[in-house]
């Protein structure tokens, strides 16, 4: 592939394991992109992890002859890699699952903005991406004004809902033959793997998941400060014991007692056509449980998707 041309740039497109020396300044440039603290050797370890199980591909600008400094850290970054997204739209196969590329962990130096190196390396990727005959694309958007002028729209919207479970709170009565285990995140994870390739197979607008949603929700791994010794699950399974749901959760403590609430996060389809792509996408909705304790932490999760709009 040839790579973009500018003055004192340098533009490197690879894989994990193709040029193991871009990856720490890469890493790093990520991190620093995002406000984040510096990497570790675990963290690197379960990047890496999800770099080869979904094979990524990277993208990177470096200086050529930086004033300063080594210049192993690039000044912009870049990745992607493809996966499969539910249209509905069954058509001759039966199955709405569709390709779609999914980008992410882009991040532009502020010392290096406004001299086009975002639009050369999405041009690129979405060039590639028609050549592959790849459908859609689909990006998290931290600014999602952004993204506009390369044909990305809103997919879904995000809602927070807070339930008061103290002593007014109670269920509507209900019959359910089936019944709720509680285990350990590393336990349910077969299950919750399970439950979610079945969702991901019958709900337009679910997208597939990468791998990093593995250590995340084992607790192994939280990509924010290491294993999460706090979170806890619980799947149900029915009449029949097949798994059929599952809550991931983290206890929240009281100033005054031990804890009595829990953050969870959850999801409901709510339709929305996104304009010129004929693709519904279900609403993810944050619920939280609480008895006057402090603000909960959230799951890490990937956040709202977008997908090009014509």
């Amino acid at each position: 592939m040839t790579e973009p041309a500018h003055d004192g740039l340098n533009f490197v497109t690879f894989r994990a394991d193709d040029k193991p020396e871009r990856l720490d300044g890469w890493y790093e440039a990520q991190q620093r992109g995002f406000h984040q603290g510096r990497t570790s050797e675990e963290l690197r370890q379960h990047f890496g992890e999800h770099l080869r199980a979904d094979d990524v591909v990277l993208r990177g600008v470096w200086q050529d002859s930086p004033a300063l400094g080594s210049g192993t850290i690039p000044v912009a970054t870049y990745a992607s890699y493809d996966k499969t997204l539910n249209t509905g739209n069954t058509g001759n196969t039966g199955s709405g699952l569709q390709r779609v590329r999914m980008i992410s962990d882009v991040t532009v130096s502020p010392t290096h903005r406004r001299r086009g190196l975002l639009r050369t390396m999405m041009t690129v990727d979405l060039a590639d991406a028609v050549e592959q005959g790849v459908p859609l694309a689909v990006l998290t958007a931290s600014e999602g004004a952004i993204y506009g002028r390369f044909g990305f729209g809103p997919a879904i919207f995000e809602h927070a809902l807070e339930v008061d479970t103290g002593p007014r709170f109670a269920l509507r009565p209900f019959v359910d033959d089936g019944s709720v285990e509680l285990l350990e995140p590393a336990e349910a994870w077969p299950a919750m793997a399970q439950i979610f390739a079945r969702f991901h197979e019958q709900t337009r607008g679910s997208v597939e998941r990468p791998q990093f949603y593995e250590p995340i929700l084992t607790g192994a791994f939280n990509f924010e400060d290491g294993e999460d010794r706090k979170l806890r699950t619980a799947v149900h399974v029915d009449g029949s014991g097949t798994p059929d749901g599952y809550v991931a959760y983290r206890p929240n403590p009281r100033k005054d007692g031990p804890a009595r609430s829990m953050s969870a996060t959850w999801s409901r389809s709510r339709r929305r056509r996104t304009s010129g792509s004929g693709v519904s996408s279900p609403t993810s909705t944050s619920a939280t449980a609480s008895s006057g304790a402090e603000p909960p932490s959230t799951i890490p999760s990937c956040g709202p998707w977008s997908i090009p709009t014509g």
